[in-house]
């Protein structure tokens, strides 16, 4: 649990005649409870009366005797559950059109109800004032009121089948990391079925009434905090994902799984996947810095601890520090965007006029080179200029061997480059076409195979470049430093120079 939500309780439990906080709240999920209206008057009623006027049975409408709180949210009378066999089960209320409920083989008691209907059947105050009793009763349904788990004020309580009441958001973080009930250890129903118990009608109304300033600053905190955008779930892989491309994860880890869960009740439904660091990388970081955005589009759950989680690549982002969180990292983030149309157009013509330039300074050179006289011709010097002069054009040859032998081997790809540069980016992106052409009649299996994962070839430029990274057999590394590019050009220019490489090592029919 959050250091943070345990900071709510102190908060939660403000005097009695504190103004209300601002009505803009964030609406609370799965409430459903239009006709509960709160008490909207500057004193609040007796804590007694209002025990005695909600503690009712939903079925025969008089206070509760043994109460039982099923799946539906109304609470009944152990004399007025009908028998069932089997978990079959027809709903006493009249108004519940539930098909199912979520029951155990035997019913039971609600614990929280107990210790409400003890202090309606308390003997009268003794002489004194009233309103003093009235705050102590007051104070001590409010420590009834709380979930075992966030130590605040029930938000959107919820009742398991072993009969222990917390809140939905506790409740449902507790049983990612266990089965079992956090209060008496009772084996809990699978998380799909925790997700549909229905809020306490009864606690919801007590709560509305006697703390509902309370209750909607709890969950305006929550609210706030589940809000939060600078704090991105981080899903750590040993593979790399672009934008622009769909992305299908199986998730299996139980962190991850409570990782998804959350994600899923954000409004943005995303999460950020950065490629795992090296264990030999002297850093803390759990990840390379670099990541892609990833909106979920769909999920389907194979069980309670396993998920086919489909996603769509959205933009690129920069890890700036890292947090770990319940099992799972979290890190702050800034957005990382490509240079604008109009930056990168006029830094293509620059380095096509430089490499151009380059280029025909070099061809000069050679040419000049080859014009010079050969050592012993021309004009004719004492013995000791003679001798000094062949010894330096002798050396200058011997040193000029020795430089090109030793960069022989970088020669050519300092000439590719070259060429690389004096290319436009459309001509360098046909050629990288010709070559996945090529290289879908080499291997159509496995063009076949990229097709139907990532969709046939996008005609924009920026996609492309995207797609064909994942087309070329690279390694993770080689397209980790497609992330770190600003410029489609540059990335054009990247895969070209992998491409030239493959073409040296590989054998294709259509060459």
């Amino acid at each position: 649990m959050d250091i943070r939500n345990l900071k709510r309780r102190r908060r939660s439990k403000a005097p009695a005649g504190q103004a209300a906080p601002d009505n803009n709240l964030i609406p609370l999920p799965n409430l459903q409870m239009s006709a509960f209206q709160p008490f909207a008057t500057q004193h609040h009623p007796p804590p007694r009366h209002v025990l005695s006027q909600f503690l009712k049975c939903a079925v025969c409408q008089t206070t509760l005797n043994g109460p039982i709180t099923l799946s539906c949210g109304n609470s009944v009378c152990t004399r007025c559950m009908p028998p069932y066999k089997d978990l079959a089960f027809v709903c006493p209320v009249a108004s519940c059109a539930r098909p199912s409920h979520v029951l155990l083989r035997k019913a039971k008691i609600d614990v929280t109800l107990i210790k409400l209907l003890d202090f309606t059947h308390e003997q009268p105050p003794p002489p004194g004032p009233e309103e003093i009793y009235n705050m102590q009763l007051r104070k001590r349904i409010e420590d009834t009121l709380e979930c075992p788990i966030c130590a605040c004020l029930f938000l959107d309580p919820v009742t398991t089948p072993c009969g222990h009441t917390m809140c939905q958001r506790c409740l449902l973080r507790t049983r990612d990391n266990s089965e079992l009930c956090p209060t008496c250890r009772t084996r809990l129903p699978a998380y799909a079925l925790l997700q549909t118990l229905a809020i306490s009608a009864t606690l919801y109304q007590i709560l509305m009434h006697l703390y509902h300033d309370e209750y909607h600053r709890n969950a305006h905190d929550v609210a706030r905090e589940s809000n939060d955008d600078t704090q991105l779930p981080l899903f750590v892989h040993n593979s790399i994902t672009f934008p622009t491309l769909p992305c299908a994860i199986h998730i299996y880890e139980p962190r991850y799984m409570t990782m998804l869960r959350r994600c899923l009740l954000q409004p943005q439904r995303r999460f950020g996947i950065c490629f795992v660091r090296s264990p030999n990388q002297d850093s803390q970081a759990p990840c390379l810095p670099m990541g892609t955005m990833l909106e979920i589009q769909n999920v389907a759950n194979l069980d309670d601890e396993r998920a086919i989680v489909e996603t769509i690549g959205a933009y690129r982002f920069k890890v700036v520090s890292t947090d770990l969180k319940d099992g799972y990292y979290v890190a702050r983030w800034e957005q990382i965007n490509d240079l604008s149309p109009e930056e990168q157009s006029y830094q293509e013509r620059m380095e096509i006029m430089t490499a151009t330039a380059r280029k025909f300074k070099a061809k000069n050179k050679a040419k000049s080179n080859a014009s010079i006289p050969a050592p012993g011709s021309g004009p004719a010097f004492g013995p000791a200029m003679l001798s000094l002069g062949t010894m330096i054009v002798t050396q200058g040859q011997a040193w000029a061997s020795r430089s090109q032998g030793s960069s022989s081997a970088q020669q050519p790809l300092v000439d590719d480059m070259t060429e690389l540069e004096m290319q436009s980016t459309e001509d360098i992106i046909h050629a990288i076409q010709q070559f996945i052409d090529s290289f879908r009649i080499a291997n159509s299996s496995w063009m076949q195979q990229h097709t139907a994962r990532f969709g046939p070839a996008p005609d924009s430029p920026n996609a492309f470049i995207w797609w064909a990274a994942m087309t070329i057999p690279l390694g993770e590394q080689e397209k980790y430093r497609l992330l770190q590019v600003n410029t489609t050009r540059e990335r054009a220019k990247l895969l070209m120079t992998w491409i030239n490489a493959l073409k040296q090592k590989w054998w294709f029919p259509s060459s």
